[in-house]
């Protein structure tokens, strides 16, 4: 049996590029809204990571001006 919550996720972790080539199973429209779920998750989940990199980058800049102006 195929696990469309966990090939939905999987899609959403392909390039672009590869998106092209991905072959689907036949799904029934139960299916269809799994796999959905799983897009969407993963991708929330990207977006999650990728703003506290961001905010992460922002505090370690900040740390290493302040720790520069309290050096000079």
């Amino acid at each position: 049996m195929t696990d469309f919550y966990r090939m939905g996720r999987h899609y959403a972790s392909l390039p672009r590029h590869e998106r092209l080539w991905f072959e689907f199973p036949p799904m029934s429209l139960g299916d269809c809204a799994e796999f959905n779920r799983g897009f969407d998750d993963a991708k929330r989940e990207q977006l999650i990571v990728t703003r506290l990199m961001i905010a992460l980058a922002v505090v370690a800049v900040c740390a290493c001006v302040f720790f520069w102006w309290i050096g000079k």
